[in-house]
């Protein structure tokens, strides 16, 4: 998270590991990302591409999922269920 598309969740970075992806034609994007405390996945897009139904051109992982899962992060900080530590 300190480089690369979930950069700009860098600092958090020495608290919370991810990986960013996105699939052929921009069919669906996702994120994983996990604390010591809380595992977080989010996929978005669709799930039969046999209609070349896209997210629509560059809409990938650090784009669309990154800031659903950046909500969540800080949705379970507030809440007490991530515990920044070193």
């Amino acid at each position: 998270m300190a480089r690369g598309t979930a950069a700009r969740m860098s600092p958090l970075s020495q608290y919370i590991g991810a990986k960013t992806g996105t699939s052929d034609d921009f069919n669906d994007a996702w994120i994983a990302g996990f604390s010591n405390d809380i595992t977080v996945v989010v996929w978005v897009g669709y799930d039969n591409a046999k209609g070349k139904r896209t997210l629509g051109n560059g809409q990938a992982g650090g784009r669309v999922a990154l800031p659903i899962f950046e909500h969540i992060i800080k949705a379970a900080w507030a809440q007490g269920m991530l515990r920044l530590r070193r």
